[in-house]
């Protein structure tokens, strides 16, 4: 399914950024286009209000560009490389339309994000630091600061090597998500670093970070050169799991050369059903090569536990050449 109506976390995240905008800003009458991969499960917020329309990441950009052409988002929520993707084929009449967008998922400089509000026609793009982890952690608003969510999450940055608390400087993400009650994260190590200094005068209270100085996951490269973002991978890798119903504990994607990948995954339960595994094996290859747009090789693996990392986040995603 390529478009979809759907409710995904974004109503909540642009009623933050919204926040600045005369007369409440954000309203039921308007609608979301989310691109991603899988769809949620509900298409609006009560009987039809704050509509939210999916469409896929995995279809080329002009078809993305044709679709928002059609549903006229007053809202757009995507990662900044599926922006940049999509802008050549933007008409001007969904840039007038737009009223704010919304990217995330991967880093995305100050300076990027200014450009693109411009070749927009002015419609500000703020930037979402979350993770599936700790849910949204920080949100750009249009006063300039990244203000921490501290309504769905406890952060604390802490020195690398010592692992204690600072209040100044660059360290890790330690976080508590306030929201999982299914499934506690607690202390967490997220595994990315960012930037905190003295709190600047702000209407918002909530705490302040700097900068978000990098997250670990490498973009994939193929033949052509065309840079595949990490986070399309991940798109994919949910789009995956979603589509065969299976439940990974841990997996790793590694492209080892333009058209090879190795693929490791813990699921048991597919270490009992040879017959899942080649229908799983078959899914993944379909979906990569249609992003890869060649044949692919890919050298998949289960095993029964990984090995024993650094208390850092393993990087599920990753390039070796």
């Amino acid at each position: 399914m390529l478009i979809h109506k759907q409710l995904s976390q974004t109503p909540s995240k642009v009623f933050a950024n919204f926040g600045y905008k005369p007369g409440g800003g954000y309203n039921k009458d308007q609608t979301i286009a989310h691109v991603y991969t899988v769809p949620w499960w509900v298409d609006s917020l009560g009987n039809g209000d704050y509509q939210s329309i999916f469409i896929s990441s995995l279809i080329n950009p002009q078809e993305v560009a044709k679709i928002l052409e059609e549903v006229k988002p007053d809202i757009l929520s995507l990662y900044p490389t599926n922006l940049e993707s999509i802008l050549p084929f933007l008409s001007d009449e969904v840039k007038e339309r737009l009223k704010l967008v919304v990217v995330h998922s991967e880093m995305s400089s100050k300076e990027e994000r200014e450009s693109v509000s411009e070749k927009l026609g002015g419609a500000p793009v703020l930037d979402e630091y979350s993770s599936e982890e700790l849910t949204r952690i920080a949100l750009e608003l249009p006063c300039g600061h990244y203000h921490l969510c501290e309504d769905t999450v406890r952060i604390d940055v802490v020195d690398p090597e010592t692992m204690k608390p600072i209040k100044n400087g660059t360290g890790l993400v330690v976080g508590t998500n306030l929201l999982n009650t299914a499934m506690p994260f607690i202390k967490y190590v997220q595994g990315d670093l960012v930037t905190i200094g003295e709190q600047e005068p702000c209407d918002i209270s909530w705490r302040q970070i700097e900068k978000i100085e990098g997250r670990q996951n490498d973009a994939f490269l193929r033949s052509d050169g065309l840079i595949i973002p990490a986070g399309t991978i991940l798109d994919i890798s949910y789009r995956w799991m979603f589509d065969i119903g299976i439940n990974i504990q841990e997996f790793e994607i590694v492209q080892t050369s333009p058209t090879s990948f190795r693929i490791t995954l813990k699921e048991e339960n597919l270490l009992k059903d040879p017959e899942k595994q080649q229908k799983s094996f078959s899914h993944l290859y379909q979906l990569l090569s249609i992003v890869f747009g060649q044949d692919i090789n890919i050298d998949f693996s289960i095993v029964k536990n990984f090995p024993k990392e650094s208390q850092r986040k393993r990087r599920p995603i990753k390039r070796e050449f």
